[in-house]
């Protein structure tokens, strides 16, 4: 195996991620990632498309993508593209055309339609609007009843008082940034972030159950219902943690191993 795709092979193992969730999040096709961990680049279709894929690879799994095509360069005896600036020439300035008639026409015929109809309109109101209001309507005549008639006195009964419905605890998690370290959320089994948190960010959650899988536990600060707990473990640690309502601090979840994926010959 070549250094560069054991680099990339280990790095994408120590985050527990599969070949299939990086194709998801990179949409670099799984045989491709599997060829660049394998150091075989004669299965990639050119050295554009390889020197792309180890780019946005490396960057995804927050490793220095210069550095990858620097080893790429050595193994596989390309020489990286150098990338220049050729200054632009300047372009002679172009003289605004004067506007035309015709579009002046087309800009006022419209106004002065709409300031006609309006004015018709305006005409109609205060020609109409006296009769409108001089109808009057007809005042109803009283109807007296010969015998009034009482009606029983109506009974008070109290309304009941509403039972208050117990609100179900919950927690918030707010999570801050010390370094780069990628994360999963699941907020009560329900997936809400998957990539990386940068220092300085902060995200937060608020739930019955809160499932966190981190790849850096040293680069993430944890506050937990407004209480500062620290980092969530050391630097370069992957853990997988649970928050539950009522708990300031994480269970900590044993990691599952990751499933090494089955190469088929001629994908």
């Amino acid at each position: 195996m070549s250094e560069l795709g054991q680099r990339l092979k280990e790095r994408r193992e120590a985050l527990g991620l599969t070949i299939g969730e990086v194709s998801k999040e990179t949409r670099i096709k799984p045989k491709f990632i599997e060829a660049l961990e394998r150091g075989d680049y004669n299965s990639l279709p050119g050295d554009i498309f390889a020197r792309g894929f180890i780019r946005n690879y490396a960057s995804f799994l927050g490793l220095d993508p210069d550095e990858m095509l620097k080893l790429y360069s050595e193994e596989a005896g390309v020489s990286l593209p150098t990338e220049t600036i050729t200054p632009q020439a300047e372009l002679p300035l172009e003289r605004p055309s004067p506007w035309p008639l015709k579009n002046l026409a087309n800009f006022l015929i419209p106004l002065l339609i709409i300031a006609l109809v309006a004015a018709l309109g305006w005409f109609a109101y205060a020609r109409y609007q006296p009769t409108l209001f001089s109808v009057a309507s007809p005042t109803p005549s009283p109807t007296f009843s010969p015998t009034p008639t009482l009606s029983p006195t109506p009974t008070w009964t109290p309304a009941p008082t509403p039972t208050s419905t117990p609100t179900p605890a919950l927690l918030t998690l707010t999570l801050v940034g010390l370094d780069r370290s990628w994360l999963e959320v699941k907020v009560d089994q329900v997936l809400v972030f998957r990539n990386f948190i940068n220092p300085g960010d902060t995200l937060s959650w608020s739930g019955g159950t809160i499932y966190v899988k981190c790849g850096n536990a040293g680069g993430v600060k944890a506050i937990v219902n407004g209480e500062d707990i620290g980092p969530l473990g050391g630097a370069g640690e992957v853990l997988n943690l649970e928050w539950r309502a009522g708990q300031v601090r994480p269970f900590l979840l044993t990691p599952q191993p990751t499933p090494t994926p089955e190469v088929t010959p001629g994908t």
